[in-house]
């Protein structure tokens, strides 16, 4: 506490606390003595007889002067000044010594004390002068001291504020960059380089508009830099600066002035900010505002936002207010029962129910009057911890009042649908009948011997017919006589023998049995061969699956085509052991019928010297039934390949081929039943198709006629 009043006051103490530090009793005394007849206002006088007790009363009491003796009983010379100084700061310290020399008090104002006495030449004036010379001299070194211990703090504290701010500029991740007055650059910080990928050491000295800022940016950017010197600061200004790599960068700045001790601008701080990412994001959100916004005056359906709790309307979009036939600004803040839909007073579908969606149809009345029909979806959603109800509306006026001509249309195109159904059907029997027509001369050649007797036993027949017919003509006007009682009988029956023996009817009931079982056997004969054309179209069966062996198909296809094949080629057959599939057999006989026949057609148009050979195999496994059809014919180039199934296209001449053999073929293997067939084929090694049939179908469909055209429109 003493030692602040030294410090406060700078002016000598008006009174004083002592401590007389000797262990020579006779010393004390006489020291005290002396102070006792000074003019010195003592109001402590403390003794202490080793530096032990000493340094307690120090460190205990207020002392403003220690008079001691350097040669104590527990320490000697300046080691005693030294401990006592450490003991007590603040306390003024006056050596008494014994010895002659000054060398000992010189020691001692070394190590501490602040003034010396010889006690040969202690007096009441002399100890009172070097009291008061080692108490301000004491003060005055504390003030000092203090000072020096103030400007030690404050450079430490100036010290760390200094390594603060170069830590700061170091690792801010924002740009700190100094300019001087002109525009130089002074420094920067490693951020500033990490983003342009200019070192700093590099740039020191340039100008900075020139350096980074682009032309289209730098006059903006000195009016800008202009201002904050004339001003002393600005601040949120955007400009771009150009990095090393020529990349541009948004940089918010802002900056102040830097000014000497005379107030006078020395350079400018800007610290800048990188917004490029924000900016772009920014760019993004509001090109995602625009579109949003354009959708929603685009879109057809109108749409209104509404508030689930006051059920007012906050927004419409344009086709809204097309709708409704009134302006936005009518319908915002209006409650939606009396604008947009017909529900009773304070009844909402959605947020009274508590459902998330419902759509329903309502009649609602537009502004002018005019009742129409919209189909309404009425959602609840929630957007920013808000929940808003989105109700989308459509006008169906027109549709209602198109519904009847749509359900005629419907009904229109149900017959049409129908009818291309048998037109399908028509077509794929047409192709066959083609197929069967290009056989017809071999069939009828079968045929002709069998329906040219049959033929005359009908003229026969015809003839023998007529003579039974007049005999019994005979026999009835004969019977009308003999009823009428108007004939004789004996004549009459002489008529009758006589016509009787002249057509020789005797000869015609004996040759009649014959002539019938001739024509039986015709007949049966011609029946035949229409049950095999039959059996192999299944004409009646078209539509039917049912378990067939394609080993039988085959062989049946082959009876019928033999006329056509046989003068070409040679038909090899490589059966296998296979189950039976299940299958439309006529159709797949036509499959196989028109694969055939297109062989042989190829290895005609070679006109080869030599047959050609068409070789038929068959095998199964788990799931399918294949049947490998390979001719050594001239094969299929490349770009006909693609388009052997194609409805309509042939390679034949005009006149000689329809185009749709293949075409129904594929869309009876892969559509109707659900199979495969592939070509493949190499110019000038023949060709090859394959046929897979899975041995179990699926549960067939209703209508075959729609999978057909898909199979049509799939093939071509």
């Amino acid at each position: 506490m003493k030692s602040q009043t030294l410090i406060e006051n700078p002016t000598q103490l008006t009174s004083y606390r002592l401590l007389v530090v000797d262990d020579d009793e006779v010393d004390c005394q006489r020291i005290e003595r002396l102070l006792r007849l000074s003019d010195l206002t003592i109001t402590h006088l403390l003794r202490a007889a080793s530096l032990r007790e000493a340094e307690e009363i120090l460190r205990s009491e207020s002392v403003d002067c220690a008079i001691v003796d350097l040669n104590l009983t527990d320490s000697k010379g300046v080691e005693t000044v030294r401990s006592l100084e450490k003991a007590c700061i603040h306390t003024a310290l006056l050596v008494v010594t014994g010895q002659e020399s000054d060398g000992c008090g010189v020691q001692a104002l070394a190590g501490g004390a602040q003034d010396y006495l010889h006690k040969d030449d202690l007096t009441e004036g002399a100890l009172t002068r070097a009291i008061r010379f080692a108490c301000e001299r004491k003060r005055i070194q504390t003030v000092w001291e203090e000072s020096e211990q103030r400007d030690r703090v404050r450079q430490e504290e100036i010290r760390r504020e200094r390594d603060f701010a170069e830590s700061l500029i170091e690792t801010a991740q924002a740009i700190i960059l100094v300019l001087d007055t002109q525009g130089r650059i002074i420094r920067y910080n490693p951020y500033l380089e990490e983003i342009s990928g200019y070192p700093q050491q590099e740039r020191v000295g340039q100008d900075w508009f020139e350096e980074f800022i682009p032309e289209s940016h730098r006059q903006g950017a000195r009016d800008s830099f202009a201002r904050t010197i004339r001003y002393s600061r600005t601040g949120g200004m955007v400009n771009p600066i150009r990095t090393h790599k020529g990349h541009l960068r948004h940089i918010e700045w802002r900056s102040r002035s830097l000014k000497d001790e005379r107030n006078q601008t020395v350079g400018v701080l800007l610290i800048g900010q990188d917004i490029t990412e924000k900016k772009q994001a920014l760019d993004d959100f509001q090109r995602s505002q625009d579109r949003l916004q354009a959708v929603w005056n685009s879109i057809l359906t109108g749409v209104a936002l509404i508030d689930p709790k006051t059920h007012t309307v906050l927004d419409v979009n344009p086709i809204a207010e097309k709708i409704l036939g009134k302006s936005r600004e009518q319908l915002i803040g209006q409650i939606c029962r009396e604008h947009i839909c017909c529900n009773p007073p304070g009844h909402c579908s959605v947020a009274d129910q508590g459902e998330m969606r419902h759509c329903s149809e309502q009649m609602i009345r537009r502004a002018d009057g005019k009742v129409i029909s919209v189909l309404k979806s009425i959602t609840k959603t929630t957007l920013h911890d808000q929940e808003y109800l989105i109700d989308s509306f459509i006008d169906i006026t027109d549709r209602k009042v198109a519904e009847k001509a749509i359900r005629d249309a419907n009904a229109k195109l149900e017959e049409a649908y129908k009818e291309l159904k048998g037109m399908h059907s028509q077509v794929v029997q047409s192709e066959k009948l083609a197929s069967i027509g290009q056989l017809a001369a071999g069939v009828a050649h079968e045929m002709n011997t069998p329906v040219g007797f049959v033929a005359s036993n009908f003229d026969t027949l015809k003839s023998y017919v007529k003579k039974m017919t007049d005999l019994l003509r005979i026999y009835q006007e004969s019977l009308t006589e003999v009823q009428a009682g108007h004939a004789d009988v004996e004549e009459l029956a002489k008529r009758v023998e006589t016509v009787r023996q002249q057509s020789k009817i005797d000869f015609i009931l004996d040759d009649i049995q014959g002539l019938f079982e001739e024509s039986s056997e015709g007949l049966e004969r011609v029946t035949a061969i229409v049950q095999n054309l039959r059996d192999f179209s299944r004409i009646d069966q078209a539509e039917a699956f049912d378990s067939y062996n394609l080993n039988e198909g085959i062989q049946a296809t082959l009876v019928v085509a033999r006329n056509a094949i046989k003068y070409d080629a040679d038909v090899e057959l490589e059966l296998g052991k296979i189950p039976p599939v299940p299958c439309c057999s006529g159709q797949i006989n036509q499959v196989f019928l028109n694969i055939l026949v297109n062989a042989a057609q190829a290895i005609k148009e070679q006109k080869r010297e030599d047959r050609g050979c068409i070789v038929v195999s068959t095998q199964a496994d788990d799931q399918f039934v294949t049947c490998r059809v390979r001719d050594d014919g001239p094969g299929i180039p490349p770009e006909v390949i693609k388009k052997v199934f194609d409805p309509f296209f042939t390679t034949k001449p005009t006149g000689k081929g329809t185009g749709l053999g293949l075409s129904v073929s594929y869309d009876i293997i892969v559509n109707k039943h659900r199979g495969e067939l592939i070509v493949n084929s190499q110019v000038g090694q023949g060709t090859e198709f394959v046929i897979r049939l899975p041995l179990q179908q699926p549960a067939q469909e209703e209508s075959y006629g729609s999978e057909s055209m898909e199979g049509y429109e799939a093939s071509s």
